[in-house]
């Protein structure tokens, strides 16, 4: 199998959507604070466990995460620290690499998986809202012998992005998402037949007592999951209950 370009993952080369992303590509140049990466070995394990983060993240927002999942897996651990500019400004930077382009996040992520142990067996990336198009930009500026390689070992754990991905990463995708979510609907108005659908079943299940997220789709699949708070805006964010909650979940599942 041949990488094929994916959508949106070239930076345009004319036209409005050009210059929009010149614009973008001006109003964050020289003031993206460069990534870093967070890594915690364990040994005798063959698999890893990447954590790339969304917007507006500090560096102790990140380093806090990190922690805890290092303590709570037997994975190796690395988390991309894509470092918050500024609302204004990370949106324009998740502007950018919607169009094609790429930041320092991106280009952390890309290194991580070309320098990962030759002796990884199982590779997982959880990925959060911009932290999907950071995974995806990264993926697809790999060369054609190193991405051969990754992608059997590859699993993707999205949160709050179900559609930031080609479908040839389909069967390698986990896509979770909090039905008082707005940015995925913001983004992708024809989600909202499914967020009708699971917002139904999911009320069903609680009636009935039932408390587990509601999946719609067999091939790449998402989860629906019912919120943890009455604020739409904070259930996006990865620090919001509903997020962080099955994160760690799946972490602990890992051990």
């Amino acid at each position: 199998m041949l990488v094929q370009p994916l959508p949106n993952s070239t930076p345009p080369s004319g036209g409005p959507l050009y210059n929009l992303y010149s614009f973008c590509e001006e109003v964050s140049y020289g003031v993206e604070p460069a990534a870093c990466k967070f890594s915690s070995g364990k040994e005798g394990t063959k698999s890893a466990l990447i954590y790339v983060n969304g917007v507006r993240q500090s560096c102790m927002d990140i380093e806090c995460v990190h922690s805890q999942t290092s303590k709570n897996t037997k994975r190796h651990t690395y988390s991309i620290a894509n470092l918050t500019n500024g609302l204004v400004k990370d949106f324009f930077r998740c502007v950018k690499l919607w169009l094609g382009g790429q930041s320092p996040a991106s280009v952390k992520l890309k290194e991580t998986l070309e320098n990962l142990p030759e002796d990884i067996e199982d590779i997982k990336i959880v990925c959060h809202s911009e932290g999907c198009l950071i995974t995806r930009q990264a993926l697809h500026h790999l060369s054609n012998d190193v991405f051969m390689k990754l992608y059997p070992k590859l699993h993707i754990l999205s949160f709050g992005a179900p559609f930031f991905f080609d479908k040839r990463y389909a069967e390698k995708i986990e896509n979770h998402v909090s039905i008082f979510d707005p940015i995925s609907i913001v983004l992708n108005p024809s989600l909202i037949f499914r967020y009708i659908w699971a917002s139904a079943n999911l009320l069903k299940n609680k009636l009935e007592g039932i408390r587990k997220p509601f999946k719609i789709g067999n091939y790449c699949p998402t989860y629906f999951h019912a919120p943890h708070s009455n604020h739409p805006l904070k259930e996006h964010s990865i620090r919001a209950a509903t997020y962080f909650t099955n994160y760690m979940r799946f972490v602990l599942a890992e051990t």
